[in-house]
């Protein structure tokens, strides 16, 4: 019987074939250590029979890169059933779309200074069969637009949400462009009008992991993605059984459809419907009491529950009082009402609609449960943040729609890696402190093999948290 063993010495790893055996002189079992040699690829099992500092000295040093950032993203990412689905898909393209994703990780600029970071980083070795000079990559991104493989991958990636009710957060965000192609359109969103397109995304509420994207031109409300959203979802074995959606979404249609598809949602009613001022009118006055109050954090809040008629169907609505927001909103609003010169009167009746909130419920749900419900679709918040400013989605810098697509999926991707690297984490670090602590851990390219230089304390801590192993040497 025989097994490889290895010993650390003075940092360097060494390999020993050691087998047992039983000796008929001295009727025993005895063990025959036969040395290796240095360990080059522990994996596939090669050794160099050379000890010490001269195996080091026999190669030539050709390269210093930086090592630790896009190492320990693609370790712990390809650990994860995500990565299978990726390897699955995309096949001889998954070197060149996981050194786009890590770079896209890693630093904040435009695509075309990837070529620049990709030859100072350990990604050239590790994603060897990559090309991405700059119209390499925007090629690449027409590949990634194609349809079939986008539905191949969501295909793929949905499947292991498939047969599962998945509560979900519905919500979409501009990006405004100027660039000329039919996704393009004037859009009207907080007060301003832009040339945007709109993104849709789709979360899972539990997991905060992104499920789904969609996008259309900026002229289309969102009043009518809902139920095509829904529906997309479903082809793909997805069942919605709870949305929390954005107030844009608040319309006929929309309610109606929800509950002809039994899903149940939660959603914000907008200020300038009939239903709202109703409501406020209705039983904001003695909303001030006791039995009404609901802390959430450090802030007190007023709520009441009220069924309501929701376009023929039953609901209920949720009255909120915010004390803290009425200080806010009231202050600003008396000081330029004042300069105005508004009547009294005026002043009154628009004073009873500050600080109030009504949420809207297709189910019944305790006055606690219903603020931290709604709030939880900052998760989508979140995602459009990391989009917008971690990975840098804006400014847009492609010219056709397949492109376009393509950019949309390597970001929707990237975003993936990302959280699941967060989710790892769990919240002892952030995706920035790893990024940071690891981008200095340097390593020195030989002929035949890579040495690895010292971790910090922090960069030790990091990989032990992800339970990824950093050896001293790897083959090239």
């Amino acid at each position: 019987m025989g097994a490889v063993h290895y010993k650390v010495i003075r940092g360097i790893e060494y390999a020993y074939d050691v087998r047992s055996y039983w000796s008929k002189e001295e009727k025993k079992n005895k063990k025959e250590t036969t040395y290796l040699g240095r360990v080059i690829d522990k994996k596939n099992g090669i050794y160099e029979k050379t000890r010490g500092k001269a195996a080091i000295r026999k190669q030539s040093e050709k390269l210093i890169l930086n090592f630790g950032d896009t190492y320990c993203i693609y370790q712990a990412f390809s650990k994860t059933e995500y990565f299978n689905v990726l390897s699955n898909v995309f096949k001889e393209k998954l070197d060149t779309l996981m050194c786009l994703v890590c770079y896209r990780i890693i630093r904040d600029s435009a695509m075309r200074y990837a070529a620049n970071w990709f030859e100072g980083n350990y990604a050239r070795i590790l994603f060897k069969k990559t090309d991405i000079a700059s119209q390499r990559i925007s090629d690449f991104l027409k590949i990634l637009g194609d349809e079939g493989l986008q539905r191949n991958f969501f295909s793929a990636y949905l499947s292991l949400l498939a047969n599962k009710s998945v509560g979900t957060l519905i919500d979409s965000t501009g990006l405004p462009n100027e660039i000329d192609f039919p996704l393009n359109a004037w859009g009207h969103h907080d007060n301003s009008t832009e040339s945007e397109t709109r993104l849709l995304y789709v979360v899972d509420r539990n997991t905060g992991m992104p499920v789904y994207f969609r996008y259309m031109p900026g002229n289309i409300v969102d009043v009518s993605t809902l139920s095509n959203t829904i529906a997309e979802m479903k082809q793909f074995g997805i069942n919605t059984d709870f949305a929390i959606v954005d107030a844009g979404y608040y319309s006929e249609n929309n309610v109606k459809a929800l509950y002809d598809a039994k899903v149940n949602f939660l959603t914000r009613l907008p200020s300038n419907r009939k239903l709202f001022k109703y409501l406020i009118t209705q039983y904001s006055e003695d909303l001030e009491k006791s039995e009404n109050v609901v802390i959430y954090g450090e802030r007190v809040l007023f709520v009441r529950r009220v069924p309501v008629d929701l376009f023929g169907k039953p609901g209920f609505a949720y009255v909120v009082f915010d004390p803290k927001r009425y200080a806010d909103e009231s202050r600003k609003y008396l000081i330029a009402a004042k300069e105005d010169k508004k009547s009294d009167s005026d002043i009154d009746d628009c004073l009873k609609f500050k600080g109030k909130l009504v949420f809207i419920t297709s189910f019944k749900v305790t006055e606690p449960e219903i603020i931290p419900l709604y709030y939880t679709r900052q998760s989508v918040e979140n995602i459009f943040g990391i989009m917008k400013n971690d990975l840098e989605i804006l400014p847009l810098r492609v010219h056709s729609v397949e492109t376009f697509r393509g950019y949309l999926l390597l970001n929707f991707i990237a975003l993936l890696v990302r959280l699941s690297l967060q989710h790892q984490l769990d919240m002892k670090y952030t995706v920035e402190d790893v990024i940071y602590s690891t981008h200095n851990l340097m390593c020195k390219v030989y002929d035949t093999q890579i040495i690895v230089q010292e971790l910090t304390k922090k960069c030790s801590d990091i990989f032990k948290l992800l339970h990824i192993e950093v050896v001293n040497s790897l083959g090239v």
